[in-house]
């Protein structure tokens, strides 16, 4: 994938920000309001209400840009600022570096296999397995059938009591693929970028892994 700048992500395109200090991160979703003279104007980022002063020395921005066809791309060490345009209060986000693919270990998978509480539109609810889980998304399989499904709002809550951990995902729905009994597994991109992720994909992977080796001795 050829690199991109920054400015190259037109208006109206929807992207992450990724704001993270001493190995913690939060993500805001965010969209192209205007391209201006090396960088992007955005509506200002706000949490709870408020608007976030993005300027610490001690923060670390990225923007993370999807378009659902490939592996994700990500600027790093980006700059945002408030500007006063066009007699508004706007955030003006410059990186001087080019783009760069995600991690593509990142959209590895692993089976995860937990009953979860799926939260679509308008609020409704429905219990769902997930399926499988990696850094950039996740599939649940479900007896709800999803009309429209594409681009549809997903969150997951589950459980997973043998590693004491818990998620609460955000999502989209890209793809859908029709089961026996009446049931559907909806594949998901996620929203932003859940950094907890990390380390739980990698202890399920050991444990993946010392399963199979397990297996293989006992059929010796």
């Amino acid at each position: 994938m050829a690199s991109k700048k920054l400015i190259d992500l037109p208006v109206n395109t929807e992207f992450v920000i990724e704001a993270s200090i001493h190995g913690e991160s939060i993500t805001f979703d965010t969209s192209v309001k205007y391209v201006k003279k090396g960088g992007l104007i955005i509506d200002p980022v706000r949490y709870n209400g408020k608007i976030v002063n993005l300027r610490s020395p001690n923060l670390s921005i990225s923007v993370i840009y999807n378009d659902g066809k490939g592996v994700p791309i990500v600027w790093k060490d980006c700059v945002v600022r408030q500007i006063i345009y066009r007699n508004k209060l706007q955030h003006f986000i410059t990186c001087i570096s080019e783009s760069s693919a995600m991690n593509r270990r990142a959209s590895e998978r692993v089976k995860i296999g937990a009953s979860g509480r799926a939260t679509g539109k308008v609020g409704n609810v429905f219990v769902a397995n997930v399926h499988d889980l990696s850094e950039t998304g996740f599939s649940i399989v479900t007896s709800h059938e999803i009309n429209n499904y594409v681009n549809y709002p997903l969150k997951i809550k589950f459980d997973d009591g043998e590693m004491n951990a818990h998620f609460n995902l955000k999502g989209k729905v890209v793809r859908m693929e029709k089961l026996d009994d009446n049931l559907y597994l909806y594949g998901c991109e996620l929203a932003a970028r859940v950094t907890a992720l990390s380390s739980y994909i990698l202890q399920k992977r050991r444990m993946e892994k010392v399963y199979d080796l397990s297996k293989k001795r006992s059929k010796k």
